[in-house]
Order: structure tokens, then C-alpha cells, then sequence
């Protein structure tokens, strides 16, 4: 990677794009992949959609959405099967579900996938044929949501822009160009549905009407409270006791994986006695919002990645470019 003056200025990364990455035609051809796949397995079915994020562009609720709809993870919203418990085998991925019901897709919400090079092979490799939904948003206001998400969760403690400098999540998840051309190219475009994040808040019954379409769904008429917005990041506060909150999440998710004795009774039990309230839940001090100095200069420096954006979709961003 080569980096210019401008980003060195706060530590971040000017991406100069691989060799033939987005310089190629938007027509240009991509491998097509076979429709009819069995995804029967001896454990359970195999998706047959993903929606691979990145993180903070409404997967969270895209899976409320889908909840009821489509065969969902059994046992917790995300896996984390492509990235970070591939070795466990197909037949252990299956096992989330081994109950799904016949005549309605399968599938999994997963944004952590959209930046991961080895997730994105190992689902081209074992799933020939499914379906990607990538959700895009502007790229700074997603990686202030991302920072003040991993703030109150307790997974960063720094400033913006020494996160900006130091996580690799937001480092790579912003690198929309390399990695939505690597997406098109191993899974196949006409099997890559790409999203605008907001679209979903300016025209949202045809956003909901795409991805329908796309993972083989009958389009309904929503109500409108389905489409009223999860966890916004506005609402994010300081946790008061960081590293607790973080073993907290981490040892939830953990127990939700694997299938342990019902987590959910557990935090129940703790609120009841106030403990959780005490150690985790009382947050402190709110996030404050972006600086506007310093959003109009990382926009300036997200420039490029835009325009590379614009490129492949064959569609203006104006709504990413407004001050």
C-alpha cells in the first residue's frame, strides 16, 4: 500500500488499488455461478443468502426484517463462521439450521464478512451459488457509527483518529472499492445485490422490495414501524467500566455460539438483582457528535474511494458528497 501526503497528516491510509481493481469497465464480464444448489446437509441447510455488511449500514435491521421471513441462525444473530470458526467444519455451521423450514430461503446477517479476504474465499469455495447482499454507507459518518459503537461497548477507548490510525476493522471495512470488486469477482455480479445505506432512510419500500426480489422472497406491503432504525449510534454513551462490558459481550456472544444453558435467563437474573445495572449497563457521558472540520476533511480524503464506488455501481453518490 502507498500512502499520500494528506492522510499521513492522521495515520490513515491513501489505498492505491491492486492492480487492475476498478480500472476495469464497468460492463466487463464476471463468472457466473450455478442457480440450483443442494444445500441439504447430514446437520442441517446451508444458506442460501448472506448479507455481508460492513458493519453500521442496517444489517442489524435487515435482521429484524428477515426474523420470521427466511431461516435465520438458530442460536444467535452471527455466527462468525466464515471469519472466525471456519475450522469447526460445515457440519457444525449447518447445525444453526438444522430446524430451518422448507420453501423459504436460508440465510445469515453477517457484516463482519464484507472486509475479511479469507471469509469472502472460503464462502466462494463452499457455497457456489449463493446470494450477497452488500449495504453501503457514506464512508466517514459509518466509521464514526462503527467508532462510537465500539466505544460504548467497550472495544475502543481512544480518539476517532487514533482509532482511524490503529483498528484494523475500520481501517479495512472502509476499503469499499477492493473489496466490493473482489465480492463481484468471486461470487459473480448478477449474484451481488449492493445497497445504499441511505436509500433505506429516502425511499425504504423500494430498498426492502430489492432485497426481496433478490434473495427470492414475495414482496409485501411493510408497515411503517418496520422500518424505524436499530441501535442508532447517536444513542451510544460511554460504558462506566469499559473492560467489563467488553468480557460481558464477549462471554454472551460466546455462550449464544455454542448453545449453553440460556444466557438470556442468566442476564435476566443479574438485572433482577441490579448487579449487570451496576457493572455495566449505568453508562456514563454521551458521544458527541463528529467534528465538522474534521468530517469534511476525511471526506476530501475518501474522495477517491468514492469515485471508484460510483464507477462500478454506474451510479452517481451526490447524497455521499453533500456537506
Amino acid at each position: 500500500m502507498r500512502r499520500n501526503a494528506a492522510t499521513a497528516k492522521i495515520g490513515m491510509p491513501q489505498w492505491t488499488l491492486l492492480p487492475g481493481m476498478c480500472t476495469m469497465p464497468v460492463s466487463a464480464g464476471f463468472p457466473k455461478l450455478a442457480q440450483h444448489v443442494n444445500r441439504r446437509t447430514a446437520s442441517g441447510r446451508l444458506p442460501d443468502f448472506l448479507a455481508v455488511g460492513p458493519p453500521r449500514t442496517a444489517t442489524t435491521w435487515l435482521h429484524r426484517l428477515l426474523t420470521g421471513r427466511v431461516n435465520l441462525p438458530e442460536r444467535s444473530k452471527e455466527t462468525r463462521f466464515f471469519d472466525d470458526r471456519f475450522r469447526r467444519g460445515l457440519g457444525w455451521y449447518a447445525q444453526h439450521f438444522e430446524h430451518a423450514r422448507t420453501g423459504i430461503p436460508t440465510g445469515e446477517v453477517a457484516p463482519t464478512y464484507f472486509h475479511n479476504r479469507a471469509a469472502r474465499q472460503r464462502i466462494a469455495d463452499s457455497l457456489p451459488g449463493v446470494k450477497i447482499i452488500v449495504s453501503l454507507r457514506e464512508p466517514v459518518e459509518r466509521l464514526y457509527s462503527l467508532y462510537r459503537l465500539k466505544l460504548s461497548t467497550g472495544l475502543l477507548r481512544g480518539s476517532f483518529l487514533e482509532s482511524l490510525r490503529g483498528d484494523l476493522e475500520m481501517l479495512e471495512s472502509a476499503r469499499y472499492v477492493f473489496h466490493l470488486s473482489e465480492w463481484l469477482r468471486l461470487i459473480g455480479r448478477e449474484q451481488v445485490l449492493v445497497l445504499i445505506y441511505e436509500d433505506l432512510l429516502n425511499e425504504p419500500a423500494q430498498y426492502a422490495a430489492r432485497i426481496f426480489d433478490h434473495i427470492g422472497l414475495m414482496r409485501e406491503n411493510l408497515r411503517a414501524d418496520e422500518f424505524a432504525r436499530i441501535h442508532a449510534s447517536e444513542s451510544f454513551r460511554l460504558p462506566r467500566h469499559p473492560v467489563w462490558k467488553k468480557l460481558a459481550i464477549q462471554a454472551r456472544d460466546t455462550m449464544l455460539v455454542h448453545g449453553f444453558a440460556r444466557p438470556r435467563r442468566l442476564l435476566r437474573l443479574l438485572r433482577a438483582r441490579r448487579l449487570l445495572e451496576i457493572a455495566i449497563e449505568r453508562n456514563g457521558l454521551a458521544i458527541p457528535p463528529l467534528d465538522p472540520e474534521l468530517r469534511a476533511s476525511l471526506r476530501k480524503q475518501f474522495e477517491s474511494e468514492v469515485e471508484g464506488v460510483e464507477g462500478i455501481l454506474g451510479r452517481a453518490l451526490a447524497i455521499w458528497k453533500t456537506p
